[in-house]
């Protein structure tokens, strides 16, 4: 077992609230030494917790995705009443979608974005490319508020994710969005989130409830109900978020090295907890909090897959699962949650200041 990684259970039970658990999801230790590699590199591990969701019926007095949540009697239910964007697909051009999928292949950047910017010049409010439908994105046109509930998506109890780094006083995390698209900072569109810190003690006669019906514009973003097979495992930063010279150490043999540190070494895909943030469509984006300029955390990824290619991050109990397998999509892509144009969706909060706003970062 690697340093830093711990693990949950015996094989039996979670301790997700009780609910039954018989397989761990697990990841391999990684084929290189970090820390030997980059001498110093070690003060910037941190760790985080995989969810390694997965679909079930989840325990809702336990940690889940999706399903229903413990909530105050007297508390009314959130709702949306924010302007939302309606989204247009428009089909890419054959010859541009062979640039991309050729420069996809290569991992010819320069390829990939002349393609791109060839699409954003063509689509008013061009908003990438649907990975699913092969489709362009526009965003050309908003819709008038209706106001509508928000969806459960994610119940995180500070017994089961050690990474969640909840404010003082409470235990248990309840993150919910509205299933349409959003200006969320007049660069990203996506769902909009709202965070509720609890403390379980304050739940413990409150009712499971389900959300009243609510208005969905992107079928994308709502989650199918998962149970979790929470790990923790170590992470590093992105070179550009090392200091100058350690930076330049880890880009130059990760370059000599086609790519490994960033994909099977630095951070983990699919849903997690706390670690480091990826950056694989932007560079870092430097984000301190208002208050105290602290430098913001990652809280909580969402993620549209849970391994990439190469498979290191796949889990150990899952590596012999044949892609032609009919439960594989929901295995790789179990919530069925797709927001950002690479699939990922990053709140970020200051743990010190709970009660200013958080922020999103879309891939």
């Amino acid at each position: 077992m690697g340093p830093g990684v711990r693990w949950f259970g015996n094989g039996v039970t979670s301790g997700l609230g009780g609910y039954p658990r018989c397989v761990h999801r697990t990841t391999a230790p990684p084929a290189w030494d970090v820390a030997a590699l980059f001498p110093g590199i070690e003060q910037y591990a941190a760790t985080a917790t995989r969810l390694h969701p997965r679909r079930g019926v989840p325990d809702p007095l336990g940690s889940h995705v999706g399903g229903p949540l413990r909530w105050p009697a007297g508390e009314p239910w959130p709702r949306c009443d924010a302007e939302h964007l309606v989204a247009t697909e428009t089909p890419v051009p054959a010859a541009v979608r062979a640039r991309l999928r050729a420069a996809g292949r290569d991992r010819n950047w320069s390829g990939w974005e002349s393609a791109m910017a060839e699409l954003a010049s063509q689509i008013p409010g061009f908003g990438g490319v649907d990975r699913r439908t092969g489709s362009a994105l526009g965003y050309a046109s908003r819709s008038q508020p209706v106001p509508g509930a928000l969806v459960p998506l994610a119940q995180l109890r500070s017994a089961d994710v050690p990474d969640v780094d909840s404010p003082s006083g409470a235990d248990l995390l309840q993150v919910l969005w509205c299933p349409h698209d959003h200006d969320l900072d007049g660069l990203s569109l996506g769902p909009a989130v709202t965070l509720r810190w609890r403390r379980e003690e304050d739940l413990a006669a409150a009712p499971v409830r389900l959300p009243p019906a609510a208005s969905v514009g992107e079928a994308r973003y709502l989650p199918h109900p998962c149970v979790l097979h929470p790990e923790q495992v170590v992470e590093y930063p992105w070179w550009q978020q090392l200091p100058a010279e350690l930076g330049r150490l880890v880009r130059d043999w990760d370059a000599a090295h086609d790519g490994v540190y960033h994909r099977q070494l630095a951070t983990a895909p699919g849903w997690k907890v706390g670690g480091w943030p990826a950056w694989p469509t932007t560079d870092p984006v430097p984000m301190y909090c208002p208050r105290c300029a602290a430098p913001l955390r990652q809280l909580l990824q969402i993620d549209g897959g849970e391994w990439g290619d190469p498979q290191r991050w796949r889990p150990v109990q899952e590596q012999a699962l044949p892609s032609a397998a009919a439960g594989y999509l929901a295995v790789t892509e179990p919530t069925g949650v797709i927001a950002g144009r690479s699939g990922l969706y990053r709140v970020f909060h200051c743990p010190l200041c709970p009660d200013l706003q958080y922020r999103i970062d879309l891939q």
